[in-house]
C-alpha cells in the first residue's frame, strides 16, 4: 500500500486550487495540512480564522471535492468550541481525526486547554463517530 501511494503523482491541480484559495483568503490564512488520506487521495485542509469575531473553519479540499467539507470552530477567552463538522462524503478516511489534531494545535497554540462541541442526535448512524470524536 505505501510503495502505491509514494509512486502515485501529487494532484498539481488541486495544489494550484488550494493555492488560489489561500490568495484569496489571505487576510484570514491560519494554516495549510497535507496529508494522503487512508484511500491514497491527495488531501488539502486549510484552516481560515476570523479575528475579529473568533470564528474559524477548517476547509478540505480533496480530488473529488473543493471545500465543501468543513469543521466551524470558535476560539473563546478558554475554550476552543466546535460548533459544526460537516465531513460526509469523507467517511473513513482519517480526515475528522486529522481536523482534531490541527484543532488542538490551535488550541495549544493559544495557551487552551478545554476542546468542547455539542453533539447532535439528527443522525444516529453517526452516534458512534461522534462520541469516538
Amino acid at each position: 500500500m505505501l510503495k502505491k501511494i509514494f509512486k502515485k503523482k501529487r494532484n498539481k491541480q488541486l495544489k494550484l486550487y488550494v493555492e488560489d484559495f489561500i490568495n484569496n483568503h489571505k487576510d484570514d490564512y491560519l494554516s495549510q495540512h497535507f496529508i494522503v488520506d487512508k484511500k491514497g487521495n491527495d488531501t488539502y485542509l486549510v484552516v481560515t480564522y476570523y479575528k475579529d469575531n473568533g470564528m474559524g473553519t477548517i476547509h478540505i479540499f480533496t480530488t473529488k471535492q473543493k471545500s465543501k467539507e468543513l469543521v466551524y470552530f470558535n476560539l473563546e477567552e478558554d475554550r476552543l468550541f466546535i460548533s459544526d463538522i460537516r465531513i460526509f462524503e469523507s467517511k473513513n478516511r482519517g480526515l475528522g481525526t486529522k481536523a482534531i489534531s490541527i484543532l488542538e494545535d490551535i488550541a495549544r497554540d493559544n495557551n487552551i486547554c478545554i476542546l468542547e462541541g455539542d453533539l447532535f442526535s439528527t443522525d444516529e448512524k453517526n452516534r458512534e463517530r461522534q462520541l469516538y470524536f
